[in-house]
């Protein structure tokens, strides 16, 4: 089958509650105004890649609190709407809110007035694409 005229997953199924399928006229009956087209796609892609610096309280972990910060920073990246930008704000209060970081700096993207956010366009969906991406540092 060619693979152009098959949906599967998330695509496949917004096709079958928009346009109706035949097979299961009951369940997805089809909810487009006659004569419309509606073009259904997947996200934009938008890779997040963040550099942060921290500073702990005396005799935490290192390392177990690095995987801490990147599976914390992590979920709210993967969790953040379809686009949505995300301001670099939240993400130091996600890292702060985890017990043994004193505090935290934006290394990189740039941090200050003019730039406070990853800019999504309507769209995009933020993602990681491993963890190493979100590169932890600390502070001396």
């Amino acid at each position: 089958i060619d693979s152009y005229n098959y949906d599967t997953g998330l695509i496949g199924e917004a096709n079958r509650v928009i346009y109706g399928d035949p097979r299961d006229p009951v369940s997805y009956p089809g909810v487009n105004a006659a004569g419309t087209d509606i073009f259904i796609r997947e996200p934009l892609d938008f890779r997040v890649k963040i550099s942060l610096a921290i500073r702990t309280n005396i005799g935490v972990s290192f390392s177990q609190i690095t995987q801490q910060i990147q599976s914390s920073v992590f979920s709210l990246i993967e969790s953040n709407p379809l686009g949505v930008s995300i301001d670099l704000s939240s993400i130091v209060e996600t890292v702060r809110l985890i017990p043994g970081v004193t505090s935290v700096v934006i290394v990189s993207p740039p941090y200050n007035v003019n730039n406070d956010e990853i800019v999504l366009a309507t769209g995009q969906k933020a993602f990681v694409v491993q963890l190493s991406d979100i590169s932890v540092s600390l502070l001396t």
